[in-house]
This record gives structure tokens, sequence and C-alpha cells, in this order.
């Protein structure tokens, strides 16, 4: 009958034993049935550690044959499925610890119950029950018999390397069409196979081993009674024990035996006595947890070896129980109590009359140690609402045991408003009162599920009577204070049930509605207001009653605000609040402001009572009383925390809290904000950089050291997701000479990050760049029919339209050309070309068509770009200043100063002055053509900064109104 060990060791992908460590493979099926992951693993046999090394490929997944361990090499050969399809089957060599697998031969016919016998000869049973031997060098497979048992799915088989019995744990088809499974004993010779157990369970076996024998026949049988004796903490004592009176065979035995006595494999006595014999001899071991064994020999050979683990020394003491605290509020004095241990970790010797206890208090980690008693007094600091624990160790000379902890009380005056918390971390829990009243398990529980938030979990069977009770809080009589939250369901068919109260102590019971019981069916977060006024001043907990019907779904609350309704006539909030960390993030934190003049309804305000500076949910940093209004004030926090520090600011007068102010620094370094201007330029080459500039600030706002900072650079693929090029980057600049650059055109982005020791910033995007080969001249197309000759083409817009494919003109006849409508006035659009080799020629040339309508208020330039180089302006057509009909015009541009670029880019930028006027360009071409050449493209002095509109008038630089302008040479657009 199989004896569960283990119930987490998964080898349905098959396993060996090696040693005493168990390898095997589990694999995993999606609802199809198809495979869709493996991981290889490992089960230490003596210490019961399972260790997950990680996804492998599914050709180390074992068929239902099944492995075998050949003895004479120590070789594991199984048969394995070949590929990730699995469509077919192979003899393989497997090595489990490297995760990889040889192949020896293909096997064509499926197989099952691999093993090895003691001179390495491999067996398996076919699927129609003939046993076979199975090759190890070409695979074939030579019948030995029929077995009679025919198998199915997975089963397992080893050899007893001590009888050479072949042992078989066989599930198949009975007479009858039933399943069945057993233990077999199969005769190598003969394939006879003999039943000697039933499986009623059907259990399937993915590996089997049988053990060698641990000594022979007429060795002699392990020593008995072995016990150690210590005088408490003595290391020194003595061993005594029982020699056999039997073979390891279970035969008589008698005469003189020989034993040895070791301690951690280390020989600590020997000696000779009779069989039978009880023995005892001395023993030293320094302080800890030993093994103490004993073997027994005599002429054939020895016995296997029995042992016994004994703890020498002061042991640790196992932990305090009944760790209990109580805190008078009255007082602040914390009283903790606890029973004393009375045995160690390791069952060793423990001083019960001398333990003393080490004491630690949570959350401000404070130390006592050396107490004696088994109680402890302690003076808590006054502050802020805080929830205090314990930590008890007992210290056995010097030896401490592990500290168990005490329950947690909250103690402290109640938090100030404004109050919030944002569950962003598990901690955030802590000074929450969670009451699962109906005790069935199902209550409040912190969730990073979708958004982190607090959550409330159903129950199958029992209605939600569960609350949330948030810390104290203090409020003041007859005040009106706004409580907001966040909350949402699982899904709108389970509605979810909730109830606000608000009440002094930790009885709900005697809390005071402030909602009545909502029923919620949003599957979103929406915001959710409760007001409060309480009655009498005090320290108030706020109750979220969870109260929804049985087996429903899960409800969540969030983002916690509660702050006191200021009056119209209450202050405003201050002016120019600031708050900065000193050079280098280091503390104090300076918070700057200017009181307020006016009052919330606008009113000038005379006087102001104070303006309290305070950590947001904490302690006040400086109150400034009576100042003037409009007065400039400052303070220092010399006790900010590493990280964001918040702070809220308020005035007050004779109406109250006014209109807070929050502000926030960063102290300490700060992870990098994303590097800006990221820019995939060219080289003359044709190659590309990718450029960036240092961030300035931390990604909070904080301080950064800019030598300190490395960069990443990625491509984006076309779904978005970023791809690593290089990492630590020293500089602001690298090649991307390295990517393919061959292939169809297409659209390519990059990104780069900056890194320091807090952590990596966003990835910034890059400009598009154009990979893949250039276009070769001629270049043409006239869009005929409303279609592009060309893969590349793309169109960018300031408005609400841009150039497109029309197909109800042109200028040649074809039926196609590219128009640009105008959504707005003096919309603007461009027209852009792919990447194009002018290839050397002495004298390319573009060409081109549009439509002019003479006098109107639209502009058209061409541009080219020179391999992200630069770009150029090389022709400005005016419309206003066009003379002739309406209608087509021939447009001839020499590119002459081009000729030696790795490539171009053509570009069409167009304004059009009025709403619902079209510009058409058609029949575009770029061609190797000397008759129609000019000597070049005449441009203004660069040294000449002077601005004109595109009718040659000359402009003012500053306050240009939108539109398109020259400058240098080069166009430039006021969106």
């Amino acid at each position: 009958k199989p004896h569960l060990i283990n119930s987490a060791v998964y080898s349905n992908g098959g396993g060996a034993f090696v040693g005493d460590d168990f390898w095997f493979v589990w694999k995993q099926r999606d609802p199809t049935g198809q495979v869709t992951l493996c991981q290889r693993e490992k089960f230490n046999l003596k210490t019961g550690k399972r260790e997950n090394l990680g996804i492998c490929t599914n050709d180390l997944m074992a068929t239902a044959a099944g492995t075998a361990v050949d003895p004479t090499t120590g070789n594991v050969y199984g048969i394995f499925w070949d590929s990730e399809n699995m469509s077919s089957r192979e003899l393989g060599i497997i090595d489990y610890p490297n995760g990889t697998r040889t192949t020896i031969a293909t096997i064509s016919q499926a197989l099952y119950a691999l093993c090895c016998d003691k001179n390495g000869q491999l067996y398996a049973v076919t699927q129609s029950g003939k046993l076979v031997k199975v090759d190890k060098t070409d695979g074939m497979l030579t019948e030995v018999g029929n077995t009679g048992v025919k198998p199915n799915v997975m089963q397992a088989a080893a050899i007893d390397t001590y009888t050479n019995k072949m042992y078989w744990t066989a599930v198949y088809k009975n007479a009858n069409g039933k399943d069945e499974a057993g233990l077999y004993e199969v005769d190598l010779a003969t394939a006879q196979a003999t039943k000697l157990a039933s499986y009623p369970g059907l259990d399937e076996f993915s590996t089997l081993r049988v053990l060698a024998p641990k000594a022979k026949d007429d060795a002699p049988a392990p020593a008995s009674d072995l016990k150690a004796t210590f005088a408490k903490a003595a290391t020194s004592g003595k061993l005594s024990f029982k020699l056999p009176n039997e073979t390891f065979a279970g035969s008589v035995l008698s005469g003189e035996l020989a034993y040895s006595v070791s301690i951690d494999d280390e020989k600590q006595a020997s000696g000779k006595g009779q069989a039978g014999q009880e023995v005892t001899v001395d023993i030293t071991a320094s302080t800890g947890l030993h093994n103490i064994a004993v073997v027994v020999s005599n002429s054939v050979g020895e016995s296997p070896a029995t042992s016994i683990s004994q703890y020498t020394g002061y042991d640790k003491p196992l932990s305090p129980s009944d760790v209990t605290l109580a805190i008078d509020e009255t007082t602040g004095k914390a009283h903790l109590s606890w029973a004393a241990p009375t045995a160690g970790e390791n069952n060793g010797y423990v001083d019960t009359g001398h333990l003393t206890y080490n004491i630690v208090r949570h959350p401000d980690e404070k130390e006592i140690d050396g107490v004696s008693s088994t109680s402890f007094d302690d003076n808590l600091p006054t502050a802020t609402a805080t929830m205090y624990s314990y930590d008890v160790a007992a210290v056995n000379h010097s030896r401490k045991g592990q500290a168990a902890t005490s329950n947690a009380v909250m103690y402290g005056r109640g938090y100030e408003v404004p109050w919030t918390e944002t569950f962003d971390k598990a901690s955030s829990l802590n000074l929450f009162t969670v009451i699962d009243a109906n005790n069935d398990g199902s209550t409040w529980t912190w969730s990073r599920f979708k958004t982190k938030a607090v959550t409330y979990s159903y129950n199958s069977k029992n209605a939600a009577d569960d609350w949330l009770l948030t810390p104290p809080i203090s409020l003041k009589a007859g005040r009106k204070y706004k409580l907001t939250f966040d909350e949402h369901v699982t899904l709108a068919s389970y509605p979810e049930k909730l109830e606000v109260s608000f009440g002094e102590g930790l009885n709900p019971a005697s809390y005071q509605v402030a909602m009545k019981k909502t029923t919620f069916t949003n599957a979103d977060f929406e915001n959710q207001t409760v007001y409060i006024t309480p009655a009498t001043d005090g320290n108030y907990h706020i109750g979220f009653h969870a109260c929804s019907d049985a087996n429903n779904g899960l409800l969540y609350i969030d983002n916690l605000e509660l702050d006191v309704e200021a009056e119209a006539t209450a202050p405003a909030a201050v002016d120019d609040a600031k708050a900065s960390a000193a050079a280098y993030g280091a503390n104090p934190v300076t918070i700057s402001f200017k009181a307020p003049v006016k009052a919330i309804n606008g009113t000038s305000l005379q006087t102001i009572s104070k303006v309290e500076v305070k950590v947001k949910n904490g302690d006040a940093v400086k109150v400034f009383e009576t100042p003037a209004p409009g007065e400039a004030l400052s303070c220092n926090d010399d006790n900010a925390t590493k990280g964001q520090n918040h702070y809220v600011i308020t005035a007050y007068n004779e109406s109250g809290a006014g209109t807070r102010t929050e502000v926030t620094a960063f102290v300490g370094n700060d992870a990098p904000a994303a590097p800006a201007d990221i820019t995939a330029s060219g080289n003359g080459d044709g190659s590309l950089n990718l450029s960036w500039t240092t961030p300035e600030k931390g990604k909070n706002g904080g301080y950064i050291n800019k030598a300190q900072l490395t960069y990443t650079a990625y491509t984006v693929d076309e779904d978005g997701y970023a791809n690593l090029y290089e990492e630590e980057i020293k500089g602001n600049s690298i090649s991307l000479a390295y990517l393919d650059n061959t292939g169809d055109q297409r659209f390519e982005y990059f990104g780069v990050s900056a890194t320091n020791k807090e952590g990596e910033s966003d990835i910034m995007p890059s400009n598009s760049v154009i990979m893949g080969d250039a276009y070769t001249l001629p270049f043409a197309d006239s869009f005929a029919y409303g279609k592009l000759a060309y893969g590349i083409w793309y169109s960018e817009k300031t408005g609400s339209n841009s150039f497109g494919l029309d197909d109800t003109t042109s200028a040649d006849n074809d039926g196609g050309c590219v128009s640009f409508v105008a959504a707005e006035d003096k919309a603007i659009a461009s027209f852009c070309s792919g990447k194009i080799a002018l290839g050397g020629c002495d004298n390319p040339v573009l060409t081109f068509d549009y439509y002019c309508q003479p006098g109107s208020d639209d502009v058209l330039l061409t541009e080219i770009n020179r391999a992200y180089i630069d770009t150029t302006v090389v022709k400005t057509i005016n419309m206003g200043k066009e003379t002739g009909a309406t209608g087509w015009h021939h447009a001839v541009v020499s590119l002459h100063a081009f000729k030696s670029a790795p490539y171009i880019q053509l570009a069409f930028l167009a304004q059009i002055g009025k709403t619902g006027d079209k510009l058409l360009i058609d029949n575009i071409k770029i061609e190797n053509n000397p008759e129609l050449s000019v000597s070049g493209i005449m441009t203004r002095n660069e040294k000449n900064k002077l601005v004109y509109d595109l009718s040659g008038k000359l402009q003012q630089d500053n306050n240009l109104p939108q539109g398109l302008y020259i400058t240098g040479g080069k166009k430039f657009v006021i969106r």
C-alpha cells in the first residue's frame, strides 16, 4: 500500500531518484488539454525540502514510459517527447541538475515501465503487453515475452539489483474492459507477470525505486536501546546501547562483535563485546544538536547504523506563552505578562530558575534586555494614536530562543483632521480594528488586486457582519465633518451593502449611524460623501460596516479622507506655499508661505489667530501665533523622513480652520525623473544616433546626483513594448548603427530611461524614424485611382484634418491625387515620403503638380530631410502671389545640394487660410534630369536671423501669430 510522504510532489512529467534527491518535471495543462507549462523541481528525501528550479522545455517531459537509472554509469535514461509539439518519442539521457537532455534514437511505438537491471540492460513494456529489451545505443527493441497485461496511462517499474526481480505498478483494463491497477513482479527471462497487490484507487506512479539492502544477510543487525545521558548542561556524558543477538537476515547471532560510536560522523569510541551484551561508553560533544550513531560489525560486514539526536549544553528555550498586553489609557502605562517556557527548542537543558527575557516594543523598536521576571511595565510616550505590541524572547545562559508576540493595543491621542488613508501598503491596516462579528472567517483584509485597497470578502453561507474601525480621530462638538471614500464591488450582479457609523471606543453597537445601509452595484470606483457632526468633543472611530447578503462578491474601500467643513468667514488658503529639502536632499525641510489676506468668502481678514504647519496625519511642525495677514512665514522640519514628506498648512481665526494647503518635499536621494529630448538623429553615413538630456530632478521632485546616473536604451516594438538595446550607458548618446536597417520600410521608435541606486525612471520615447531599404530613383507616384505606389507615405496635422488620397480628380487624368481640406482657418498639415536614395546621381530633380487658386491665403512648402540630419525648405509656393488661371500648376526643384546624402525624405507642408478650402498635390517625381537641373537652392546667410512670412514681408520675431515662417533658410511653425 502506498504511504504518503509529501503531497506537493507533482511528478506527472516523469522523474528519477538520484541519491537522496528525487528530480522531477511538473507539467500543467490548460482547459483544452494542451501543455502550457513545464517546471523542473527537486525534492530531498531526507530533509523534505522542495525546490522549484524554473520553467523548462517540453522535451524534458517523459512519456508514460518514465525514466530509469543505470546503476553501472549513473545515467538517467528515459523515453521523452521530441519537442514542444510532442510529435514523436525519443530515447535519451536526461541531466536533471542542469536541465538538459541528449537524444539517442527515435522510438517507433509507445512504451511503458522503463527500468534497468544491475548490468545496465534497459527493459520496457509495449502497449500490447510485451516485455522488451531496449538497446541503449540505438533504441532497438528485442522481445522477451508477453506479460499478459496491456498498460495504459502513466506507470513505473524498477528492478531490484540484489535479486534481479522486476516490479511494475501497472494500470490497465481487465477482461471486462474496466480499469485496474496493481503491483506486479515480472520474470525478466520469461516475461511472466505475477500480481502482488491491487490498487483500488487506480494509483498511477511516475517513478519507482527498489532500495538496496542496508547490510549483508549474515552481518549483524543494528544495535538497539541507544540512550545518551548528560547531567543538566554538561557536554560530557555516557552512551548506552545493546549489541544485537541476530543477523541482519534474522538468524541467531553469537560470539564477539565489534562496535564503533561516532558523533556527527566523527569517531568517539570503539570496542568489542558479546552478542546481546549491554555496553556503556563515555562521550563528549560541543554545545549544540548532535547525531550519535553506533555501527556493529563481524567478519561478514557492518550493520546498518543506529542513531539518536541529542542536544548538549544549554538549549535555546521555547517561546514564552500567553504573552498579554494591557494599556491603562489614563496613565499611559503598559503592562506586559507571560508564562515562562519549561523546555528547549531541541529538547535540551533549560535552566528554568535563571531565565531572563529580551523585549522589543513595536512599532518604535525600543529594546529592553535582561528582564528577570515574567512581567514588565512600560511608560508609553504621549503621541498620536499608535498600535503597540511587544516581542518577548527567553534567554537561557546567553542562548536566546524565538520571540513570541503579544496582542496589539492602540494608545495615544486622536489624529487631528485633516486625516487620510490611501491603503498603499499592507501595513496601512495596522492602525485599524477589524471585527468579524459573526466569526465566519470572512472579513476585511488588505488587497492589491486591481488597486491597493481594503476589501471585504464574501462568505458563501453567512451574510456579512464585519466592521472596519479607523484609528481614533479628534473631533469637536457641533462641528460638521466631511468624510469621503471610494468604493466599488466585483460586478453589478453581485451587489454589496455598507453602513457607516461613528462613535467613541471600540464597540460599534454604541455608534451613531452616519450613512444608512446602502446597496452599491458599481464595478468601478465611485466617490462617496458622508457628513458627521459629533455632539461632544472626543476621540472618535469611524466604522465601515459590511452587511451584504451571503454569497455575493467583494467590496472595496479606498482613499478615506476626513476634514472639518470650513466656515465662509474662515481664512482662505495661504499663498506661495513651498516645501523643499536642504542641499543634496538633506534635512531640514523648509516650508515657506504667506499668511492669507482674504477669508473664504473673499472679504479681507482683520486678524489671524494662528497658522499651523503639520505633518500630514502627524504632529505639528510649527504653530505661528497671531501672524499678520500677508506676512511671510517659514519653518523647518528637522525630522523629515527619507522619501516623500507631506505637510498641511492651515490658517485659523474666530471662525475656525480655513482652507488647507498641502505641500510636499522629497528627502534623500531620489530615483531619477525621465531624461528629456529623446532624439533619434542621423549621421553622414546613414546610421542613426540616439541622444537625450539629463534629468534635473528626481522622479518625486527630489535630489539626484547627476554624475551617478546611467542610462538604458530600448527599442520599442509595434505593440509599444520596450526591448533592451543597451544598458549602463554613461553619457548622453549612443549609436544605433547595429540595428537592422534593411527590408521593407517601417516606423521605429526608441526609448531611454535613467537609473541610479534608488531606481529607474519611466522610459521616455523618442521621435519616430523610418528604417529599411531606401526607395531608389526614379521615384514616382501619381496616386493613380486613389492608391499609393509606395508603402510609406504619411501625414501629420495640427488640426482636425490631414492629407488623404483623393480619387475625384488628378493632374494627369489617372484618377488620383492627394488632398488636404481645411477644417478650420489656417489649418496646417504635412504629407511625407519614406526614405529615398538619390544614388549619387549628379542632377537629381523633384517635379510635382499642385492645384493653385491664385490670390488665396494658402501656402505650400516643399522640404527635404537629409537622413535625419537636418531639414531644408527647397521651395515655397505662396498662392497669394501666384498668377494665371485657377488649376493645376507644375513645379520643378533641383535637389543637387542633396546628391551626396545617404538618403532623403520629401515633405510637403501646407497651410490653408480658410475653412473648407482644399489643397491638392499630384504626379510627384524625383529623377536624374540634367535638362531640368538648376544650380542649387539659394538661402539667406545663416548669420541673418531675420524672420519673414511666406509673402516675403519682414516680421518682428516676438509675438508672432499662428502660421508658417522662414528664417535662416529654414521653416518653422507657430501653432
